[in-house]
């Protein structure tokens, strides 16, 4: 398979074969294919789906896909211009199973618009992806396999694009390492939250936990980067905890939600891990706090008196579940302390205050910042294309006498004979080419003082 498309690859973007990799019209027929696949095949998707309500499969898996792969798809020949962009080569993508269709297609749609061939690995217990895709997809471009992960990974790919844990993550990495491939890793990490609920109303403050609790409840709170949990101060938290609970009922009118209507877990390990958390935590549970293992159910939960040294906030790879530890801190520096020596993927803040904005964001370090709301999926759109795009800086001239884009910029100042600076070298054709550079015989001048 792996060598059946590294022949295809090269067979189809080669100068001598304009094909299918190198076509435009042939990347947009592929899009075409995959926007079909989902379109034509929705309530079979539905039916395979199990355990999510249909409404988050319908709007968070299969509208978000079909978004990104339509705006590839408008988008391709714009971003394409100029030549200069071709696919790497054969790539593999390594999707996450609490999105499977988003994890898998979009970044696929991505690769296929750089004109790249694809391996993608299915998630556990979705083979009816497979079956779809050997149906819809041109298997000279795309594949999709269930083998286990390690037999794929010592192979020599292109690029490898992973979404999951940072366990599994580090490991991918080693691996593609070895073939100095690169990488795209979307990882699980710690999302913390700063409420700076002294600036709010007590109206602003609900509408503020009613967006965190929604995060957390879409999916199960089984999304990389949403919140993890909340910081407050400590004399604010009781008012913290009744706009939770607001919330949770305007949310949730008739209670926690049962296990038919409500996300399940991704499989029983998730559930156990998920449950220990609860089970030894020192905070006190607030809202829901059920759970039922055979269903790998945990209701949306809001655990208040959480210390910064507790279990909740321990985990490595952010609380993949519909928690919320509120942690109450005596100052905002006690909480900025506490992330000095954490990888912070998402940081979110919560404030009617500029200047408190302003000073989290300067006393802190993350991947990404969202500001008074929360989010399930970023928009890819070209930085996808580009991830997936072997971009080449073109220099050079018309002609071979030196013209217009050559060298350091020589042309523009020395004469014919010393537009190149060849040997012998002498120190005319220093002064000469320090010119050049940097427009003076000193060189470029700094202050002294800034």
């Amino acid at each position: 398979m792996h060598a059946d498309l590294v022949h295809s690859f090269t067979q189809h973007s080669s100068f001598a074969n304009h094909g299918k990799l190198t076509c435009i019209r042939s990347r947009k027929r592929q899009l075409l294919a995959l926007a079909r696949m989902i379109q034509e095949n929705e309530e079979s998707i539905l039916q395979n789906e199990i355990g999510r309500p249909q409404f988050e499969t319908q709007v968070y898996e299969i509208a978000a896909t079909l978004k990104e792969v339509h705006q590839t798809f408008k988008g391709l020949e714009k971003w394409a211009r100029g030549g200069k962009k071709r696919g790497k080569g054969v790539v593999l993508i390594v999707p996450h199973s609490s999105y499977p269709l988003y994890t898998s297609f979009v970044p696929l749609a991505s690769a296929i618009a750089a004109g790249n061939c694809a391996v993608l690995h299915i998630p556990s217990g979705h083979g009816w992806m497979a079956e779809l895709v050997g149906r819809y997809m041109d298997p000279d471009v795309v594949r999709a396999v269930e083998t286990p992960l390690e037999t794929l990974l010592p192979l020599t790919w292109a690029h490898i694009h992973f979404t999951g844990t940072r366990h599994l993550g580090k490991m991918i990495a080693c691996a593609a390492a070895r073939h100095l491939t690169p990488t795209t890793l979307h990882l699980a990490g710690k999302s913390p939250v700063f409420l700076d609920s002294t600036s709010m109303s007590t109206r602003s403050l609900v509408r503020a936990a009613r967006k965190i609790l929604w995060a957390k409840s879409v999916n199960a709170g089984q999304t990389i980067g949403v919140p993890d949990w909340v910081f407050v101060l400590g004399g604010e938290e009781e008012r913290v905890v009744q706009a939770f609970q607001s919330a949770h009922a305007k949310l949730f009118p008739n209670g926690s939600p049962p296990p038919a209507a409500f996300t399940r877990l991704v499989d029983t390990e998730a559930f156990d891990h998920v449950a220990s958390f609860l089970s030894r935590t020192k905070g006190q549970i607030a809202i829901g706090g059920e759970t039922v293992r055979e269903k790998r159910y945990v209701a949306p939960t809001v655990v208040r008196g959480v210390p910064l040294s507790d279990v909740l906030l321990q985990n490595d790879e952010g609380m993949m579940a519909p928690i919320i530890p509120i942690v109450p801190v005596e100052r905002w520096e006690d909480a900025v302390e506490s992330l000095e020596r954490e990888e912070v993927r998402t940081m979110y803040v919560f404030s009617r205050d500029r200047a408190f904005r302003k000073r989290v964001l300067q006393t802190t370090k993350s991947t990404n910042v969202v500001i008074n709301q929360t989010f399930i999926h970023f928009s890819v759109g070209q930085a996808g294309f580009d991830e997936f795009s072997h971009c080449r800086g073109v220099l050079g001239s018309h002609t071979h006498s030196g013209g217009r884009g050559s060298g350091l910029g020589f042309h523009r100042i020395l004469p014919t004979p010393l537009r190149y600076p060849y040997p012998p070298y002498s120190d005319a054709k220093l002064g000469l080419a320090k010119i050049a550079t940097f427009g003076s015989l000193g060189g470029p001048r700094f202050p002294a003082h800034v």
